[in-house]
């Protein structure tokens, strides 16, 4: 298992006060969907200024829609949860 500690970007101060660092097991993320919103959570979307907001560009938009990585994985309000749910 991989962890590793990432540190919260393009955040307002207030969330970097409440959480600088977070680990994260890696080998739960997808790798070819936004990595923001699976470290961060859903709120992600709301607290940053992305470029690819809204677009279909967005790489997050199955997650947001589902609340689920494409590995199966449940993201919440503040990022990854561990628990596995069954893909349809």
């Amino acid at each position: 298992m991989l962890t590793c500690n990432i540190y919260t970007f393009e955040a307002d101060l207030y969330l970097i006060l409440m959480n600088v660092m977070k680990s994260v097991d890696t080998s739960k993320l997808s790798m070819y969907e936004c990595w923001g919103i699976q470290i961060n959570g859903l709120s992600h979307c709301i607290i940053i200024n992305c470029k690819w907001q809204g677009l279909t560009a967005c790489e997050g938009k199955n997650i947001i829609k589902d609340g689920v990585n494409s590995k199966g994985y449940r993201i919440g309000e503040n990022g990854l949860i561990d628990n596995l749910v069954a893909l349809k």
